[in-house]
């Protein structure tokens, strides 16, 4: 009876502690497991990953890059690149070493402009984006380049028999208006914020004293007629266009093929 007794006092004597080592076990597996940090098979949109935006490219398309960080904590890089290969494993493109922090759902973006390490444009075939940083749970994401030449961004427009050169940094703008060369669209209208360029020229097009806003045009089906017009109306008018209409979209706009490709 008192070995008995002795037993169920230090069981109780030592219980807290148990308990204690338990819960802190528990604590850190769910934080395991919020961080992205356990289980290989994982939902990865829990995880921090690296992604692209589209699945296939057009040639000379720019490729987003998307470092995206799902989890519910902070997530700080350091030394952090990406590496470009092709489909024999050699890599052909490696960006710059950068050392910054991703909130909990924050992204960030970066561009690759297919060209290759001695800047010349890869051919249409399979890549890959990969990083080997341990931070990174989904390391590596597909690139399929076709054969069909794109854009890196520039683009000529016919409208009305005028012609008018402008550029584009919006990723979905830029599909948009190759689509709509290749006749896979109906969004033939680029309609943006109108930027002075005065008292210089545009440096996309010199013959016009403005250019389309790049970040901001869209590629669309269908706009106001309020800002509807030739290149050369803003040219003849420009004042009245940059403060009264402000936006131009071309309804009879086309997207031209040029010497570097569309």
């Amino acid at each position: 009876m008192k070995r008995s007794k002795v037993r169920r006092h230090g069981i109780k004597l030592f219980w807290p502690y148990i308990a204690a080592i338990i819960i802190l076990l528990i604590l850190f597996l769910i934080y395991l497991i919020l961080s992205g940090g356990i289980f290989v098979g994982a939902d990865s949109s829990k995880m921090v990953k690296i992604s692209t935006n589209f699945s296939s490219y057009y040639q000379k398309e720019p490729v987003a890059v998307i470092l995206s960080n799902n989890t519910m904590f902070t997530k700080n890089f350091t030394n952090f690149f990406w590496i470009i290969k092709d489909n024999k494993g050699k890599e052909v493109y490696r960006s710059s070493t950068e050392n910054f922090k991703l909130l909990p759902n924050q992204t960030k973006t970066s561009y690759w402009n297919q060209k290759n390490l001695v800047w010349q444009y890869v051919v249409s075939g399979a890549y890959s984006v990969s990083t080997t940083n341990n931070v990174v749970n989904v390391r590596t994401a597909p690139i399929i380049v076709n054969d069909q030449v794109g854009s890196d961004g520039h683009f000529t427009f016919e409208v009305n028999g005028e012609i008018m050169s402008q550029y584009f940094t919006n990723s979905q703008t830029i599909r948009d208006a190759i689509d709509n060369f290749y006749q896979k669209n109906n969004k033939s209208i680029p309609s943006g914020l109108i930027k002075d360029d005065r008292p210089g020229r545009s440096k996309y097009d010199n013959k016009y004293k403005w250019h389309m806003s790049e970040s901001d045009t869209r590629m669309v089906g269908m706009a106001m007629e309020i800002c509807d017009g030739l290149p050369s109306d803003i040219e003849k008018d420009i004042n009245y266009w940059l403060t009264q209409v402000r936006y131009f979209c071309p309804w009879s706009a086309k997207v031209m093929i040029s010497q570097a490709g569309i």
